[in-house]
């Protein structure tokens, strides 16, 4: 059985940039437009079953909450048509038909009946409602003292005593502490296995893999892709990683950073590269990542000391390494050349990095790295990310470990 059906949906806003120019399109009789077109959805088409839940990807802007709100019944497409089969619950935009000033649990009953239910529905459901919320005592206070999290918690609380067929979700579970999303997405998961349909927008892309069958990648208006959940998740990834490669990229050719040394052996330009050395700026962990440190120097210099620091960007040193360390020999410099540092596998965890680099005489044991007599040394000279794709825990670092077992019966 078919629960949603769209065909060519397309939705144009219109924009003026001042209000009198509504006014004088509405009196102007040879047509004129004072008005700017915004197209939000452009000619997307797509089924999905009863029992399916479907995520919604996109970066922003790209139609995810304009979709939500045609199939709601919030806004009136401009072209194309689309059918729901079933009773439809809607959490779009967090705090529609809420009352700051009233109470959770006076807010709960207004909010029930706008959504449908008697009076006396709404009483019946409230403790319901209240305890799957658990707020305690909060919930008899002004709404407009609740964090986004408690909104979300009373809201989601709603909408699972409505009882709906088809329930659409955009971005309320973004805004939940971590126990009560995984509370919400095991009552989603038993709402599926009873025969309900889900369509959830997120950005959050292992929660849509945990979630749902399949995913639709809306990008400017258009549909990119509708597929299985993990295969769209992967090609979204690999997306998002190379636009924010090439963001870095950029930001990278800028000096991040204080620069000083004596000069005698300067640093040229550091490179991010990748297992192919391929310029990149945006890894997922496990990757190769390769900084290649191109030097000029006038004289000759044996084995110089190279420096290389990671640091997060409120300050916090993730990682480092030192030639002097070793002890490497890395040999004369002379002229012109590069100096490759390998991460591979490359085990940071979520983040963005700065990337700092130094150059100093030749001098061993661990109290060099103490020095201050550089040939070149260059904070923040460049700037990358790490993603870990599919997992649910933004880590620093992630320690490789082992694993044993023994039966003791």
């Amino acid at each position: 059985m078919v629960a949603i059906q769209a065909k060519h949906l397309t939705k144009i806003y219109r924009w003026y940039a001042r209000r009198a120019d509504l006014l004088k399109e509405m009196l102007c009789f040879n047509r004129k437009p004072y008005h700017a077109q915004r197209l939000a959805l452009d000619d997307v088409s797509f089924e999905v079953g009863a029992g399916e839940c479907i995520g919604v990807m996109g970066q922003n802007g790209a139609g995810k909450s304009t979709l939500l709100k045609l199939l709601a019944g919030l806004s009136a497409p401009t072209s194309g048509s689309f059918e729901m089969n079933g009773k439809v619950s809607a959490l779009l935009e967090l705090g529609t038909g809420f009352h700051p000033d009233y109470s959770g649990v006076e807010n709960i009953r207004i909010n029930g009946m706008l959504l449908g239910l008697s009076r006396r529905e709404a009483e019946q459901k409230l403790p319901t409602i209240v305890e799957f919320a658990e707020l305690g005592e909060v919930i008899r206070q002004p709404l407009r003292t609740y964090s986004t999290g408690m909104q979300a918690r009373l809201a989601f609380a709603i909408a699972t005593a409505l009882q709906p067929d088809i329930l659409l979700i955009d971005e309320v579970l973004a805004v939940g502490d971590a126990y009560f999303v995984n509370k919400c997405i095991h009552y989603l998961q038993r709402f599926i296995s009873n025969g309900g349909t889900v369509l959830v927008v997120s950005h959050n892309s292992f929660l849509l893999g945990r979630l749902c069958h399949k995913i639709l990648w809306l990008e400017s208006g258009k549909l990119r892709q509708f597929d299985a959940a993990q295969a769209v998740c992967r090609a979204y990834d690999q997306y998002v990683r190379r636009l924010e490669s090439a963001r870095r990229e950029q930001a990278g050719r800028r000096e991040g950073g204080e620069r000083w040394g004596s000069g005698e052996i300067g640093i040229q330009s550091v490179l991010l590269l990748d297992r192919d050395e391929h310029p990149e700026y945006a890894y997922f962990r496990g990757d190769r990542m390769v900084v290649r440190i191109n030097y000029k120097t006038a004289g000759l210099y044996h084995n110089p000391s190279i420096y290389l620091f990671v640091s997060s960007h409120d300050g916090i040193l993730v990682t480092s390494c030192f030639s002097g360390e070793e002890p490497i020999d890395l040999g004369v410099f002379q002229g012109t050349g590069y100096v490759d540092v390998v991460f591979d596998p490359l085990l940071i965890g979520d983040g963005s990095y700065w990337l700092t680099v130094g150059i100093f005489p030749h001098k061993e044991g661990p109290e060099s790295i103490y020095r201050l007599d550089p040939y070149d040394y260059h904070e923040r000279v460049c700037e990358f990310t790490v993603t870990r794709p599919n997992r649910p825990l933004q880590t620093v670092f992630d320690h490789p470990v082992t694993w044993s077992h023994r039966c003791a019966s």
